[in-house]
């Protein structure tokens, strides 16, 4: 859908949830409400490259439900909208940087989750959530490189969710959560150098996604998972010495994410999945040694956030992977011998990344973001014997640090 208009549905329904509220005709449910579009606005101004102000938000929402559950401890709703908010908070702590204060948050979600769950260990619903929260700390212990406690946390979740997938083998989201959860163990795996326990879990998650993808082509979170797992066995024979096999699996991943976004053409958030594969597969190619496969993944994924950009202009979070993109492509351009090209893409990485400063000139990483493009196209001026045009780059590039 489009990002401005749900940006602006979440903000029309905190409007009128605060007007009730002021207006004396605030009930429980409706600050509950509240809370929830706050969170909402949250995460939607975290896509737009402004999560320091997603922080506020769920602060905002947090205060709102901590009120209530000082009256309402017992109640579910309640509860579940304080572990709503806790993950949130841990979420904006995370995206900016802050990993030690947002899985201190997580903590705090899972605590709850973990007293639902002990209490109704029947309740399905409980129990997902609860793994669901192991795995978001999982998620930020490994942003902080450490990948053995972000194994220890994602094990639990995928116990969990084991369970009760065995328990409940209909509920076809809960099949989908296990397999995730494998992937997951799969990447932590594959990070620390363990090949052959990282293969078995992808092996075992595979079949799973592939008879859901089977039932319900039109399930894409499923068919997602199914195209995140083949990314994962192509890295991982690209690091067991396969390249060929390895780039087969990629291919076949890339094939189900453009199926996707050509399927769903108004969902953002798959057009968003096959730029983000063509980049993590790009860069597993380069890194591999195979600079011209790289850049025609690279070629596609600059293609994919482009479209994203131009149907989003205030989005800073595409302009800043698109200007990725274009650096990552200078340096592949350098390695085939096309140096004009080469200084081409770094010119418009360069564009970007200053259009980025002057949007958010007090973000510190578009600075930095800037400074490392200016680097790059020195290193590309150098190789084409612009030495004076180098040094100029690198004296900016200086300045900058």
């Amino acid at each position: 859908g489009d990002p401005a208009a749900e940006l602006a549905s979440y903000e029309e329904a905190r409007d009128l949830t605060e007007n009730l509220i002021v207006t004396g005709r605030g009930s429980n449910e409706i600050r509950l409400t509240l809370a929830q579009s706050l969170n909402y606005i949250g995460f939607e101004l975290a896509s737009r490259g402004r999560p320091d102000e997603g922080l506020d938000a769920a602060r905002r929402a947090l205060a709102i439900v901590e009120e209530l559950a000082d009256a309402n401890s017992s109640v579910t709703q309640v509860q579940d909208a304080l572990s709503g908010c806790h993950f949130a908070i841990g979420y904006f702590l995370a995206e900016i940087g802050r990993l030690d204060e947002g899985i201190a948050a997580y903590q705090k979600a899972v605590a709850i989750k973990q007293k639902q769950a002990d209490a109704n260990p029947s309740v399905t619903k409980f129990q997902d959530d609860l793994a669901k929260q192991y795995n978001n700390i999982a998620n930020a212990l490994s942003r902080t490189g450490k990948l053995r406690e972000a194994l220890v946390s994602l094990h639990r979740a995928v116990a969990i969710w084991q369970k009760a997938a065995d328990d409940n083998p209909a509920v076809t989201s809960l099949q989908n959560n296990l397999a995730f959860g494998l992937n997951g163990i799969a990447d932590l795996l594959i990070q620390t150098g363990q090949s052959t326990e990282a293969l078995e879990a992808l092996t075992k998650a595979r079949p799973i996604l592939q008879r859901l993808a089977d039932v319900d082509p039109s399930g894409f979170r499923s068919t997602r998972n199914l195209a995140l797992n083949y990314t994962h066995t192509g890295e991982l024979l690209l690091k067991m010495g396969k390249p060929v096999d390895a780039i087969t699996w990629f291919d076949k991943a890339l094939v189900i994410q453009q199926r996707l976004a050509e399927t769903f053409p108004g969902v953002t958030e798959l057009e968003r999945g096959l730029a983000e594969s063509l980049t993590t597969i790009g860069w597993n190619l380069w890194r591999g040694g195979m600079p011209a496969e790289a850049l025609a993944r690279y070629r596609r994924e600059q293609a994919a956030w482009q479209r994203l950009l131009d149907a989003d202009p205030a989005n800073p979070s595409y302009r800043e992977r698109l200007a990725n993109c274009e650096t990552n492509s200078a340096a592949a351009l350098i390695a085939v011998g096309r140096p004009g090209e080469a200084r081409a893409a770094c010119e418009r990485a360069i564009a970007l990344r200053e259009a980025q400063v002057k949007a958010f000139p007090a973000v510190p990483g578009n600075h930095q973001g800037l400074a490392e493009t200016l680097l790059r196209f020195g290193q590309v001026r150098r190789a084409s014997g612009d030495l004076v045009g180098a040094a100029s780059d690198w004296r900016r590039a200086g300045a900058i640090y």
